[in-house]
Parts: structure tokens; sequence; C-alpha cells
């Protein structure tokens, strides 16, 4: 069970590409949440602005997972943190899963950002 979100559509969509071109995994179509402006590398834009814009849509994507489970005992959230969407957005949704469902375990898995990364703010974030 997955729930994809990003801010930017292009990502979300070349994870699904590539995991139904394996034939072997593909995502769940409805479960996916983009928008069309990016968090601008930025951890604050992605909290304050898209975080709460985009927490009741997202919130509704994971209980529809949640609901269909036989049983669910937590919530998985992976997040990158040398951007936006994945630290600021990702530290947002966590929060509204964790006050939404305070029964379920919440367990963010870090995706570290490069040493050579393209960004020269990812350090910050």
């Amino acid at each position: 069970r997955a729930v994809l979100v990003d801010m930017e559509p292009k990502a979300v969509r070349d994870v699904t590409a590539a995991a139904g071109a394996t034939g072997r995994w593909s995502y769940a179509a409805g479960r996916t949440h983009c928008e069309q402006g990016g968090s601008g590398n930025n951890w604050a834009h992605g909290y304050y602005e898209h975080g709460p814009r985009c927490a009741q849509a997202v919130t509704e994507l994971i209980r529809a997972e949640l609901e269909a489970a036989e049983r669910a005992g937590g919530v998985l959230i992976y997040q990158a943190l040398a951007g936006g969407t994945g630290s600021g957005v990702g530290a947002h949704i966590a929060a509204t899963v964790r006050d939404e469902w305070p029964e379920l375990a919440v367990v963010s898995g870090a995706i570290w950002p490069s040493e050579r990364g393209d960004v020269a703010v990812q350090p910050y974030n």
C-alpha cells in the first residue's frame, strides 16, 4: 500500500511509470497527490505553504489505504531531506498523521542528501 506525494508531478509520474514497466509492481491508481508548483528546495515553504494546503487531500488518501487494509499498525513515511517537499511537506504530513491516528505508529524513513547535490541550499533543510 502506498500514497505518493510531490509538489511537482514529474517525480510521481516517473516513479509510477518505472514501477509499471517492470510488470512486478504497480501503484494503485488515484493514490497520488501532485501539484504544479514545487517547494523551491525550501523546508519552510513546504511546511508552511504546501503542507497545510495539501494536508486534507493527503490525509484522505492515507485514510482510504488504511480502511482498505485488513489491519493497520502504522504508517511509514519516506521523505527526502534535501528539498522542500520531502522535508517540509513530509514533516507536516507526519504531524497530521500523528494527530489523526494517535493509535498508529508513525515511522519516518529519512533519505539523506547526496554529498554532491546540485542544489546549494540542500544542507540547510
